[in-house]
């Protein structure tokens, strides 16, 4: 049961990916409320699968690691990108790793009012997302 509940977090983990292609194909943010309710809703549902899968497993780095593991493998690869070769590679991988965050992305550009580098947002968006998954955790640990 355990090792089905690891493989199921970590499928999970991959669902910005589909998430961040749907949002590109689409092009529907023309309001800024749009990329606040996508980034709310986004959010919640990062929230919910913590919470689903640690009353599964019951321990929350069991949650934590592999839910995240993806984020954090995307977060390497876009630093390896920008902060080393200067630019993002135009293939497959350059591509997926920019649409991965793209659910939270939107937001954290509309409050960001300096400029600043694409991998400041994306770990800002990382970081939003290990803090909802955790949150999940917790409310799981409560009941």
């Amino acid at each position: 049961m355990k090792q089905t509940a690891q493989i199921g977090i970590a499928l999970a983990g991959c669902l910005p990916f589909l998430l961040g292609r749907m949002i590109r194909y689409w092009h529907f943010f023309r309001w800024p409320i749009l990329y606040l309710f996508v980034a709310a809703v986004f959010l919640l549902l990062w929230a919910g699968i913590a919470f689903f899968f640690r009353s599964m497993t019951g321990d929350t780095l069991s949650v934590l690691l592999p839910l995240n593991a993806a984020a954090a493998v995307v977060l390497l690869l876009l630093a390896l990108q920008q902060l080393f070769f200067g630019h993002f590679w135009y293939n497959a991988i350059g591509h997926y790793t920019q649409s991965f965050y793209e659910p939270l992305y939107g937001m954290i550009r509309l409050f960001l009012f300096r400029p600043t580098s694409y991998f400041t947002s994306y770990f800002i968006c990382f970081v939003l997302m290990v803090a909802a998954s955790y949150a999940g955790c917790r409310m799981g640990k409560r009941r």
